[in-house]
């Protein structure tokens, strides 16, 4: 879950949310942005043992214009895709 848009230069928060409680020991699932120069994402997050959502922040740098960044988050095989818009405004 990501909000709909952010100012370039500041941060947000992206949740992450399993079907089911992650199992013993956690569950690390790998995270990727389609643009990594404007949003970088953390390589994973960890969702702890037991629940079924994490958060990570995540940082923009300063937008040279308005575009539209997709985050990845996979897991055992399975990914989920969301989308935020980086405003120059």
């Amino acid at each position: 879950m990501l909000p709909a848009h952010v100012r370039g230069g500041v941060a947000f928060f992206a949740v992450v949310t399993l079907a089911a409680p992650a199992p013993a020991g956690g569950a690390t699932v790998t995270l990727a942005s389609s643009d990594p120069a404007q949003v970088p994402a953390p390589a994973s997050l960890v969702v702890p043992a037991g629940a079924a959502s994490a958060k990570a922040m995540i940082a923009t740098r300063p937008a040279r214009g308005d575009r539209t960044v997709t985050l990845t988050a996979s897991l055992a095989g399975a990914s989920s895709t969301a989308t935020i818009a980086v405003m120059l405004r």
